[in-house]
Order: C-alpha cells, then structure tokens, then sequence
C-alpha cells in the first residue's frame, strides 16, 4: 500500500471529524436561539397577563418594550453573524477538498509519468540488448 493509499483515510477522517464538529456548533447555536426566543415569549406572556397598565406601568412597559426590540435586534445581528461564520467555514472546506483532489491528480500524473518513463527505458534497454545480440551473431559468422 502506497503512502498516498495510507494518506487518503487519514483525509477523510479527519473531514468526517470536522463536519461533525461543525454540525454539533450548529445544534448549541439553535438551541440557544430557541430558548433566548422561548425566555422572550415568556416575558411577552407575562406582561399580557397583567392587568391595565396605569401611567407608570405604561412607561416601563413602553421601555421593556423599547429592550425587548432592542434584544430581538441584537439576536438577529447575532444570528446573521454566525451564519456568515458558517457560510465562510463551509467555503473554506469546499477550497480545501479542491486542493485535496487538484493534489491526487497531480500525483497520479507523476505516477503515470514516472511509470511510461519506466516502460520507455526498460524498451530501450531491451533493443539494446537485442542489438548487442545480433552484433554477436555477426561476429561468429564472420
């Protein structure tokens, strides 16, 4: 078994482990996402369950408001920002398995070249054999 042979699982392993690692970040990013939502419809229930807000209640309903917008803003540009990370991370694995298969294939053309040089010269040294034969043959004729 070639280097190369022995190489490739080593390759593919190490990928499989990244996309794993990659799928479990994305399943601790939703989850989070799920509960700062659920705490936030939470909160929304508990403000709906109150009675008539009076003049002070309605200015801190109109400020936890005014945070909770604020907090929803803040989780979008949170969420957008982890999904570019993603974006570029996958990116940057589909560059890296096109590097990977642009190096095979330059490895199997050096294999292959090296195997017709191989054939080339084992060709010739065979018709020189041949002709120092024939030289023989001539000089015992002669």
């Amino acid at each position: 078994m070639t280097s190369k042979q022995q190489d490739e699982p080593q390759q593919e392993r190490e990928r499989k482990q990244r996309q794993q690692e990659r799928l479990k970040l994305e399943q601790e990013q939703e989850q989070e996402r799920k509960l700062r939502q659920q705490e936030r419809l939470q909160l929304e229930q508990q403000q709906t369950d109150k009675q008539k807000p009076n003049q002070e209640t309605r200015q801190q309903l109109e400020q936890q408001q005014e945070q909770e917008r604020k907090l929803r803003q803040q989780e979008r540009l949170q969420l957008e920002q982890e999904q570019e990370g993603q974006r570029k991370l996958r990116q940057q694995e589909r560059l890296k398995l096109e590097q990977e298969q642009v190096e095979k294939q330059k490895l199997r053309r050096q294999e292959q070249l090296q195997l017709e040089q191989e054939q080339v010269e084992k060709h010739r040294l065979q018709r020189q054999e041949q002709e120092k034969l024939e030289q023989e043959q001539k000089q015992k004729k002669q």
